[in-house]
């Protein structure tokens, strides 16, 4: 999946924003033009993704907005890194705005933390979907488990995950 395809989907979502006490509207302030501008907003695109792996879902959080945003616009902008998506993300996310942006930090959180694997598709793929189907089976979270998610669910409890994903 094109991530680039993704973008219109994420500013319709992203339009109605409310306020919270966290202020993440300064992420639209943060230069994202020149190649170095990606490598200095390393920092706070992991901070974005950490903060939105540790809040339950809400569709109308303010703060997590702006970090899907902001992380999208770095991803798809970043010379030092390739995200990757296919059919098991759109099946497990269900086109479901909320539920891609944080598979999107979950790719970019292992990514940052795991610079040697970047390059590594199948790493960035098996370890980002372990760490989003943890975060979506945590019931605080709030995720409403669809399909696609409970099949992945079932993999990752059977030892399986690896053969769901189509990886070696």
């Amino acid at each position: 999946m094109n991530l680039k395809l993704i973008i219109p989907l994420f500013a319709v979502c992203c339009l109605s924003l409310n306020s919270y006490s966290q202020d993440y509207s300064t992420l639209k302030d943060i230069p994202l033009t020149a190649t170095d501008d990606f490598t200095k907003a390393e920092t706070k695109v992991l901070e974005c993704s950490k903060y939105m792996l540790m809040t339950p879902m809400d569709d109308n959080n303010l703060n997590v907005k702006y970090s899907v945003q902001f992380l999208l616009k770095w991803m798809t902008g970043t010379p030092d890194y390739s995200f990757n998506m296919d059919e098991t993300t759109g099946e497990m996310t269900k086109s479901n705005p909320m539920l891609l942006g944080l598979y999107m930090a979950c790719m970019t959180e292992y990514t940052l933390e795991h610079k040697d694997k970047a390059k590594d598709d199948n790493a960035v793929k098996y370890n980002s979907v372990w760490r989003f189907l943890n975060y979506c089976e945590l019931a605080s979270n709030n995720v409403k488990i669809n399909s696609g998610l409970t099949k992945a669910i079932k993999a990752k409890k059977e030892d399986k995950l690896k053969e769901y994903l189509k990886i070696n």
